[in-house]
């Protein structure tokens, strides 16, 4: 005696009624994706509007985000926005270190000190 799942049963009537016979492609393999093997990753990439550096592990994005707040200071309009981007950073630093050991790689992050951006961005404005 075997049970069948509400799931199993739904599939065998199915079967029974014809319903998966002469589909588009049947007994043919699935076509190959651009990509390679990994077309599937890249297939989510696309389809959630990723950027690479979204994927990496938390310590590891932090450290690219680090090294992309002098660009993203260039487009702040004060002093103040500049300041409040590096408070930003220091709190996911905060919370990546509160967080701990076991979430990736184990990689020093360092925060940014908000008067070396400042800087930074006011030597960027007036060339």
């Amino acid at each position: 005696m075997t049970f069948e799942t509400f799931v199993e049963r739904q599939i065998r009537q199915s079967i029974e009624r014809g319903e998966f016979e002469d589909l588009p492609g049947a007994g043919k393999p699935l076509p190959k994706r651009g990509g390679g093997e990994d077309w599937w990753i890249n297939q989510l990439i696309e389809r959630e509007g990723l950027h690479g550096h979204e994927l990496l592990p938390p310590a590891l994005r932090l450290r690219r985000e680090r090294e992309l707040l002098p660009e993203k200071a260039r487009a702040c309009r004060t002093e103040a926005e500049v300041r409040e981007l590096a408070a930003d950073y220091n709190r996911d630093v905060a919370e990546e270190v509160r967080r701990g050991v076991g979430k990736g790689p184990n990689i020093p992050v360092r925060r940014i000190d908000p008067d070396t951006l400042v800087t930074t961005w006011r030597d960027g404005r007036h060339p």
